[in-house]
């Protein structure tokens, strides 16, 4: 698990050390809740992308029979998820740009780190200040590097850290500040849920979009909402255990369960004291047996899960039922109709190794287990966009479309 969580990190932009990337690899890890307690899932995070979108088409997705290539022959250091028609992407000075989902560069690289767009904002830094550009490259908002560390937009709410004082705050889209943070904030508010978020990890209380405090939670410590719940912890035995609230702040499922997952699809995996899975509903209803050594959560339909620690990924179907079978030890969620597979690494050295990031190691299928192609690790699938990018053994960079 410590080799996965590190290839989360090192698939983002690995160039960057500042505390704005260490920010993204935070949240890129909360939203990947599920992988950590279960060793598989979704590999492509985008901050304020939720499952809502997955959870309105899951039941029509087409089989992908081909990739159509958008463009290739990019030649970037690295390129990032496409978000909102968006990727950023960083040139061999290490300044950062955006290409539009053609593969146009629509902002030139510039600037000495560049956030997402997960709305029609994001931030950018040069080494006089921070903006807020538009995806045309035009610069909306300013703050001034030597007062404030700047973060991205989630579901048109940033946060701002005044460096004098530490004290923290919220702005919306126009620069107007919202409401004040407590010192140890959570610079990703409200990027899972619109409505709700807690202000930072572990907090028992949750806040609303005008900073308010909506409802104490009364639990150890709570999660962000997804899909309509959030996960609560409190003690029980001696031990931490794990149930879920309704955005009333009702326990709707009592917490029982060793790990939780977050609810997608109207599933959520659990894990039992007997060290394995199975899920629940809405209800809290056990409707797929605990059977499984490691699950995820459900995204397009299936699930990855592993019947033994010894076992290939597979996936299932909301009736527990295994319906594609992989030889690989590891296997993403789908995202418009392809998922990402590979083996494990043969050691830490190799996977620490940039030769291991150039390899082609992995593979790109279908949901009906056809592979698609071949491709390096550098390889990143789109949850908000019909968009894959991937680094060719020769160096260049490709833009894929899943038909």
């Amino acid at each position: 698990m410590k080799k996965f969580l590190c290839e989360i990190t090192k698939c983002h932009f690995r160039t960057s050390e500042t505390k704005a990337f260490n920010i993204l690899v935070a949240i890129i890890l909360l939203f990947c809740m599920v992988i950590t307690v279960t060793g598989c899932g979704n590999e492509n995070p985008t901050g304020n992308q939720t499952n809502s979108s997955a959870n309105s088409k899951s039941d029509k997705i087409e089989t992908v029979t081909n990739l159509k290539v958008i463009k290739d022959k990019l030649l970037y250091k690295e390129i990032g998820y496409f978000i909102n028609g968006m990727a950023k992407v960083i040139n061999d000075n290490g300044k950062y740009g955006y290409i539009d989902d053609k593969g146009k560069e629509v902002i030139a690289c510039q600037y000495d780190i560049g956030g997402d767009f997960g709305c029609d904002l994001t931030v950018v830094k040069d080494e006089i200040n921070y903006y807020y550009i538009d995806k045309k490259g035009n610069k909306k908002l300013t703050f001034e590097k030597s007062k404030y560390e700047c973060y991205d937009f989630y579901n048109d709410i940033a946060c701002i850290t005044e460096k004098d004082s530490s004290n923290s705050f919220a702005i919306d889209l126009n620069g107007n500040k919202i409401f004040g943070v407590e010192k140890n904030w959570q610079a990703s508010l409200f990027w899972l849920d619109f409505d709700y978020s807690i202000p930072y990890y572990g907090c028992q209380y949750f806040i609303n979009r005008k900073g308010e405090k909506v409802f104490a939670n009364g639990y150890e410590r709570a999660d962000n909402f997804s899909n309509g719940f959030a996960a609560v912890y409190a003690k029980k035995d001696g031990k931490t255990v794990g149930g879920f609230i309704d955005k009333n702040g009702a326990t709707v499922i009592e917490p029982q369960y060793d790990k939780v997952g977050n609810f997608s699809e109207g599933l959520a995996p659990v894990l039992k004291s007997e060290n394995k899975w199975g899920y629940i509903n809405e209800k809290g209803e056990v409707v797929i047996p605990f059977n499984w050594t490691v699950a995820s959560i459900f995204s397009e339909g299936l699930s990855a899960v592993r019947k033994t620690a010894d076992s290939s990924i597979a996936y299932i179907n909301k009736k527990g039922e295994v319906v594609l079978e992989t030889k690989y030890d590891f296997g993403s969620d789908f995202h418009n109709g392809v998922a990402r597979v590979r083996n494990s690494r043969s050691s830490e050295t190799e996977y620490n190794s940039d030769s291991y990031y150039n390899s082609m190691n992995s593979v790109l299928i279908n949901n009906k287990g056809t592979e698609l192609m071949e491709v390096s690790t550098h390889t990143y699938i789109s949850i908000t966009d019909n968009r894959i990018v991937t680094k060719g053994e020769d160096g260049y960079w490709a833009i894929y479309e899943a038909k």
